[in-house]
């Protein structure tokens, strides 16, 4: 039995907006799910302790995974992107919640659909009826009575924008949401740029972790290099995450394929523009 599911995403660590497009990937990528609409990305003020505001999102997916097994999968694609839990209602790179599905009320001691905190939610219900409309009658005074949607920053489109591409310039251009978001659409782009070959739609998609260290001031071509590695000796990476960004350190993640080793770039050069949300790469080849 095919059912109706719409899963809330969340992130306020690290790039948050290219998080939500990961998991949005990697659910695609997910054998006998479907998604069929996306929403668009909503900024808000995180509950719970102090931390950095969240980006959310929701899409509605078909599958016919029961509620608990798809939970699982949530949760697994959660840990591939470098999810941790500490504390409740803290920080996370990714947040994958179950808000409601069209089979009815489920209540067990692992998962409460409709989600116990939706109505109290205003970041969850507007990309909730924004992917399922015929949801506004029950859910529309709920967030009208909570201030209406928050602001809308971003949309959850597979395609990593806005970028600027030039093959015979060798350079890209990157604006994001903030200067991380800005780092991971470039490397993504850099990445799809100097890949040759298209990976093997029957491959399943991996998730590679980066984690690397240079000199203070050298993180942003540390990070890109290290991806450019992976891509040289056979990963066709479609999207890199940046989980954390420290002094003299970048840890991250990269979506991909396995495929066929590459010829691999004799010279990188990294320019960062003082903008904080705009990464800018040149880069050389042979």
């Amino acid at each position: 039995m095919i059912r109706n599911y719409v899963i809330g995403l969340g992130s306020n660590l690290g790039s948050r907006h290219n998080f939500l497009l990961a998991a949005v990937e990697l659910l695609r990528a997910t054998n006998g799910l479907r998604i069929s609409a996306v929403s668009s990305v909503y900024k808000s003020e995180a509950m719970g302790p102090p931390q950095p505001p969240y980006l959310n999102g929701a899409v509605l997916a078909q599958t016919d995974y029961p509620p608990l097994p798809l939970l699982k999968i949530l949760h697994l694609i959660e840990t591939q992107l470098a999810r941790e839990r500490r504390e409740r209602w803290g920080a996370r790179t990714i947040d994958l919640d179950l808000l409601w599905t069209d089979q009815g009320a489920v209540r067990t001691d692992e998962l409460i659909i409709p989600h116990p905190g939706l109505v109290y939610r205003p970041f969850a219900l507007a990309p909730l009826i924004e992917v399922a409309p015929e949801l506004t009658d029950q859910y529309q005074n709920a967030l009208v009575d909570l201030g209406g949607p928050p602001a809308r920053v971003a949309s959850l489109s597979l395609s990593p924008q806005p970028l600027s591409v030039s093959a015979q310039d060798s350079w890209i251009e990157a604006t994001g949401i903030d200067r991380d978001d800005a780092l991971a659409f470039a490397a993504s782009a850099l990445a799809v740029a100097v890949t040759s070959c298209r990976p093997d739609e029957r491959a399943p998609m991996e998730v590679r972790t980066i984690d690397c260290r240079s000199e203070n001031g050298g993180e942003t071509a540390a990070f890109i290099r290290a991806i450019i590695e992976e891509t040289s000796s056979g990963f066709i990476t479609s999207r890199a995450v940046v989980s954390s960004r420290q002094s003299g350190r970048v840890i991250g993640k990269l979506l991909g394929q396995s495929g066929p080793a590459t010829a691999p770039i004799s010279h990188l050069r990294i320019l960062e523009t003082l903008h904080p949300a705009r990464t800018r790469i040149y880069w050389q080849t042979v």
